[in-house]
C-alpha cells in the first residue's frame, strides 16, 4: 500500500487562500502547516506556506494561478460569479464527477447508491424506467435512505433521511438537472474517519480520525477536536481500504485519450512514473466502522479543497495542503476532465451574494 505524505520539492514558498466562515479552519491550517515546518514557516523553504486568510464576507481579488484555495462550494461560486462580472478569471479547480459514489462497486461502498437527476427522481424514472407517478424506493434502499445534492449542500435540503413522500416535496422547487444522491442508511456507526487520497498512485496522503459515536448508530457524537479516541487497529484498515478505493477510481474514472488536456505531461512525483495529467485529482474520502466490524464503509468522496483540516499531523497537514494547491486549474488551461462544475440548485443560491459589491474598476458586467 503506497503511502505518500510530501509532494512539493520546490523552492518557492506555497500560497494557500482559505476563505472562510468559519474562522477556525485558518487556525486550523496555521497550526498544523507551523509545525510541519518546525514551528514557523520559512520562505524559500519547499515545506513554507504563507497563508491568506478571508471572511468570506467579500469578494477575493488576489488570486493566481498555482495558489491553492480552500472554500465551501457556495463561496467558490458566488466568488466566479463575482470575477466574471469583474472580467477576472474565475477561479477553476478539480473535483471527483458527482455521481463518484454510484460507479464505486458494492464491495467497497458496502450499501446501495443512486445518484439521478432530481427530474427522473420525481419522475420515477430514476426507479423504474419509466415514469411512475406513485414511484416508492427499490428495495435495497430501503424506504428511508438518505438523500443530498450529490456535489454540496443548499440550505433548503440538505443531508438527511427521507420517505418518497418527504422527497418529493423537497424536491418540489428543485432545478431538473442537479444531480441527487440517494444512499442506503448504514447502521450501527461507531467510528469515522477521513482520509486523503491521490488516485494517480493510489498513495494516501493523510487520514485522522474525526468523530466516535457514544452509541452505536446514535447521533450523539465526540470529535477529534473535542478529544475523541479511536481504536488504535482502524488506522491500518482505513490506509488499505483508502488505498484500494483511489486506485479503483484511477482504473474507473480514468478518461478517455480524447479528454486528456494537449500539451500535458506531468508525472508523478518522487519518480514514481505517474502520469498525473489524466488521473483523478486527489480526493477525500468519509470513512466509517460498524460496530464489531474490522472494515471500514465509504460514506462519502469530496473535494479536498472542501474538506475540514482535521488534524492529520505535520507531514499529513501539508500533503493535504499540497493536494489542495494541485487541484487549482490554471486560469488559460482548456480542457480539464475533472473540472468541478457546479450543481445548478447550488448556484441558484449562492451566485448572487457578492453582486452588490463592486468591481476593481467599479462595473458591473452582465
Amino acid at each position: 500500500m503506497p503511502v505518500r505524505e510530501s509532494f512539493s520539492h520546490s523552492s518557492a514558498i506555497k500560497r494557500l487562500h482559505v476563505i472562510g466562515p468559519p474562522s477556525w479552519v485558518v487556525e486550523e491550517f496555521r497550526h498544523g502547516l507551523e509545525r510541519g515546518s518546525g514551528g514557523r514557516n520559512h520562505p524559500g523553504r519547499d515545506d513554507s506556506w504563507h497563508i491568506s486568510a478571508h471572511d468570506g464576507l467579500s469578494p477575493v481579488i488576489d488570486l493566481t494561478d498555482g495558489d491553492g484555495l480552500w472554500s465551501s462550494p457556495g463561496s467558490l461560486i458566488a466568488l466566479g460569479d463575482w470575477r466574471r462580472r469583474a472580467g477576472l478569471p474565475r477561479p477553476r479547480v478539480k473535483a471527483p464527477p458527482a455521481d463518484v459514489m454510484a460507479r464505486l462497486p458494492y464491495s467497497l461502498t458496502r450499501h446501495h447508491i443512486v445518484v439521478a437527476h432530481a427530474r427522473d427522481i420525481l419522475s420515477g424514472q430514476a426507479f423504474t424506467g419509466s415514469p411512475s407517478p406513485s414511484w416508492t424506493f427499490p428495495d435495497d434502499l430501503e424506504q428511508r435512505p438518505w438523500s443530498r445534492v450529490a456535489s454540496g449542500r443548499v440550505g433548503g435540503f440538505r443531508a438527511a433521511r427521507r420517505t418518497a413522500t418527504d422527497l418529493r416535496t423537497a424536491l418540489s422547487e428543485s432545478p431538473g438537472e442537479s444531480l441527487i444522491e440517494i444512499s442506503e442508511n448504514v447502521e450501527g456507526l461507531v467510528e469515522e474517519w477521513c482520509a486523503i487520497v491521490d488516485p494517480a498512485d493510489a498513495a494516501v496522503l493523510a487520514c485522522c480520525g474525526t468523530c466516535v459515536h457514544r452509541r452505536a448508530g446514535g447521533a450523539d457524537i465526540i470529535t477529534v477536536f473535542d478529544g475523541a479516541r479511536f481504536e488504535a487497529s482502524h488506522r491500518a484498515a482505513v490506509m488499505a481500504t483508502a488505498s484500494t478505493i483511489g486506485a479503483t477510481l484511477r482504473a474507473i474514472l480514468r478518461p478517455p485519450p480524447s479528454q486528456t488536456p494537449i500539451g500535458t505531461s506531468l508525472r508523478g512525483s518522487q519518480g514514481s512514473g505517474v502520469d498525473t495529467a489524466t488521473s483523478p485529482p486527489p480526493v477525500s474520502l468519509l470513512l466509517a466502522f460498524r460496530g464489531g466490524s474490522p472494515e471500514p464503509v465509504v460514506l462519502e468522496i469530496d473535494p479536498v479543497w472542501c474538506t475540514t483540516p482535521y488534524p492529520f499531523g505535520p507531514k499529513g497537514m501539508n500533503a493535504f495542503a499540497d493536494a489542495i494547491r494541485r487541484c487549482r486549474v490554471d486560469a488559460s488551461s482548456s480542457a480539464e476532465p475533472f473540472e468541478w462544475i457546479p450543481d445548478p440548485w447550488m448556484t441558484r443560491e449562492f451566485a448572487r451574494r457578492y453582486r452588490g459589491f463592486p468591481t476593481p474598476v467599479g462595473e458591473t458586467h452582465a
